[in-house]
């Protein structure tokens, strides 16, 4: 059911003479569940992934890192869908592929980052991406999805004034910037509480999450 026209389609296929090209159009990722479409996402991620590690491996970061936010800066200019793939309209490749570098670069790196983490300027700045996470928290509970129950969000923010903060700045499927600093800087606090907060939350959830996430894994 599409939420906001009530439009009925159906799941399957209703004649048998469709079932091929229907078949075939959900292979090539033209369609597919909603839930679903960010696979497509990772399958083209994973197809540029030997050429991004070969690029880190010979420390051409700083040139990945540069062609990486050319894309991204050139679809929040000229919005562009460099598939035909469903997925492309909730996760465009050229937005998002901005946000998966950097993490691998992250990854890469992670013993140098976590030397500068530990020096003076590497605490003032982890201290600005917990503030500025929690800040996120508190603007995203001012959410106007009308499908939200109204008991779980705060009204403190004008719904006129979010929604042009989240269409400019923070909008899901072109990945804005505010949203890229969140998601870095929510993972960092996530990092922080686990890390601090360890004894506790392993007696508490870790007999499940543990085995849940290496099964998953």
């Amino acid at each position: 059911v599409d939420r906001y026209s009530g439009t009925v389609w159906s799941l399957f296929p209703t004649t048998p003479q469709i079932k091929e090209t229907w078949f075939n159009i959900i292979l090539y990722l033209q369609i597919g569940p909603h839930q679903t479409q960010i696979l497509g996402l990772y399958i083209c991620l994973l197809l540029l992934s030997p050429l991004f590690l070969a690029l880190l491996k010979g420390r051409r970061a700083g040139w990945l890192l540069l062609a990486s936010l050319a894309g991204y800066v050139s679809y929040h200019l000229w919005p562009t869908r460099l598939t035909v793939a469903e997925f492309e309209f909730a996760f465009p490749l050229l937005a998002w592929q901005f946000i998966y570098v950097l993490g691998m670069c992250c990854g890469w790196y992670k013993d140098e980052l976590m030397s500068l983490a530990r020096t003076p300027g590497g605490y003032i700045v982890m201290g600005i991406m917990v503030i500025y996470a929690l800040v996120m928290m508190f603007v995203a509970q001012n959410h106007t999805n009308p499908f939200m129950p109204p008991f779980l969000l705060m009204h403190v923010i004008p719904p006129a004034d979010f929604n042009w903060f989240y269409y400019h700045l923070a909008s899901k499927n072109a990945l804005g910037p505010c949203r890229v600093l969140n998601d870095f800087s929510l993972m960092l606090l996530v990092y922080l509480v686990l890390t601090f907060c360890w004894r506790p939350i392993e007696r508490a959830l870790g007999w499940f999450l543990i085995p849940l996430g290496q099964h998953s894994l």
